[in-house]
């Protein structure tokens, strides 16, 4: 488990993310939205999505989306495991 992001009890896509600059800061990530409370998506990402521009997620919104997908490997691992043994 990365310790940048804590899961939110009861919210499965819920995280709190550990600001990289900041590490006092923890910003909320949505990840069935890809949104963040960070500086970079209130004021960078979102106003350009909502001009129809594309511009990469936050790195918090990176983090989560890693996390889920390291989380998902594994799962398809174990279960993987279980069948051939």
């Amino acid at each position: 488990m990365n310790p940048q992001i804590i899961p939110i009890e009861g919210e499965p896509w819920r995280f709190r993310v550990r600001s990289r600059s900041r590490p006092e800061v923890l910003h909320l990530v949505d990840a069935e939205t890809c949104e963040c409370s960070c500086e970079t998506h209130q004021f960078r990402v979102e106003p350009a999505r909502s001009r129809g521009e594309w511009l990469e997620d936050c790195p918090h919104v990176r983090m989560v989306r890693d996390h889920l997908l390291n989380k998902f490997i594994a799962l398809v691992n174990r279960e993987r495991r279980k069948k051939s043994a």
